[in-house]
């Protein structure tokens, strides 16, 4: 599917359509990422059946209160023999991942837009969280459990593949949008590493805001950030790429049923 997706990239003769492929490679990474969480904490499961599992309840992350998906999963999981203690660990090391990598990118953007260097505290920080979970993941499962884990229920080489994974998310989300920027009519983005910057930034403030998945904040953030000749440019291509997610989430899912009803 990896190797599709970057068929798909190469071939395309629009950035429209590179932008469509790049967003597909994320929402695959994204499952890879927690399949590789899951096999991080001792689960032996096959990049087929997590990608099954991650998409046939993904999609209800879209209902109010964003969370619906995780019930699913976890249950989808326990038919499995996954136990909810095994399933909650991978969920927390799949957010871990995805905001901590986040976290970087986002101090630095801050740090940069508001000319701020303290913010690179933050990057530094969430760097330092990382790097500590990566070294030491029993003594952090030990204490959410208070109680000892022994040495090498966590397999360090998954969580270094998870660190690599997210931090492509956040690039290829990034990049995603670049392209769809690049779509539009006279339009003439920043360059690769500031986009992703300043849109995991705005994405991080749609996170923290009260909005229904960062809608309208992600927005204005981005357009904020971007200046006033990118303003209209940006929330247009920002808006295109939430319906986009949704209608490549639609056809996940569909596949998704399909890998399941075949296994």
């Amino acid at each position: 599917m990896a190797a599709y997706c970057i068929r798909l990239i190469s071939h395309a003769r629009t950035p429209g359509h590179r932008g469509t492929a790049l967003h597909l490679a994320l929402l695959l990474l994204m499952s890879t990422g927690w399949t590789f969480a899951l096999q991080a904490v001792g689960v032996s499961i096959s990049m087929r059946t997590g990608f099954s599992i991650y998409y046939q309840t993904n999609i209800f992350h879209y209902l109010p209160g964003a969370v619906w998906h995780l019930p699913g999963r976890a249950y989808l999981c326990q038919r499995r023999g996954i136990s909810l203690t095994i399933f909650a660990q991978s969920a927390f090391f799949e957010l871990f991942f995805l905001l901590g990598c986040g976290a970087i990118l986002a101090g630095w953007g801050m740090a940069a837009y508001l000319a701020r260097p303290e913010f690179l505290v933050l990057s530094a920080a969430a760097a330092g969280a990382l790097g500590l979970v990566i070294a030491w993941p029993e003594r952090l499962l030990a204490l959410a459990r208070r109680q000892a884990v022994p040495p090498g229920v966590i397999h360090r080489r998954a969580l270094l593949v998870m660190l690599l994974i997210y931090t492509m998310v956040w690039f290829a989300y990034g990049g995603a949008v670049t392209l769809l920027l690049h779509a539009l009519p006279g339009t003439q983005p920043p360059p690769l590493l500031t986009m992703v910057i300043t849109n995991t930034t705005a994405w991080a403030a749609g996170f923290l805001s009260l909005a229904p998945a960062g809608l309208g904040v992600r927005e204005l953030g981005l357009s904020i950030m971007l200046g006033a000749d990118l303003s209209a440019a940006a929330v247009v291509a920002s808006l295109t790429q939430r319906v986009m997610e949704l209608c490549l989430e639609g056809l996940l899912w569909g596949m998704a049923k399909l890998v399941a009803w075949n296994r």
